[in-house]
């Protein structure tokens, strides 16, 4: 539940930046911050490897241009970002019919936003965020 106030983590070129300020990692509070896994998890983290593979062999530059990477970087964050978009509403999804299938329940929950024709509440045993509309409580 913490995790959906934190920034989805995106790729980027290491080009794209201006200053190595804009590198910080805020989270680990580190100046200059990289991440990749293996190469066979990933895709973002095979185009890592082998650019950081080229540079090691001595060569000037990777098999991608930046402009490659780039446009790679941005295309992988746009697909991360659905595919957790799609898992977190998959989810929701199936613990909506599983609890339209329940007998009527109370559960408490946290009033989170009052509007002029609504009430948002925070249902914390399941870590949602419910809409009452003011004809459902008068």
């Amino acid at each position: 539940m913490l995790a959906r106030c934190m920034s989805l983590a995106t790729y980027h070129s290491t080009g794209e930046f201006d200053s190595p300020s804009d590198y910080f990692h805020y989270g680990l509070s580190m100046e200059l911050y990289t991440h990749f896994t293996s190469p066979i998890r990933r895709y973002p983290d095979l185009i890592a490897h082998r650019q950081l593979q080229a540079i090691l062999e001595g060569r000037k530059s990777g098999p991608m241009s930046f402009e490659e990477v780039s446009e790679l970087a941005e295309l992988s964050s746009q697909k991360k970002y659905n595919s957790k978009l799609a898992s977190d509403k998959s989810g929701e999804l199936f613990l909506w019919i599983f609890l339209k299938e329940q007998c009527e329940m109370y559960e408490p929950a946290t009033v989170v936003d009052i509007g002029t024709e609504s009430i948002d509440v925070l249902v914390l045993r399941y870590g949602i965020q419910i809409r009452i509309l003011e004809e459902i409580f008068g």
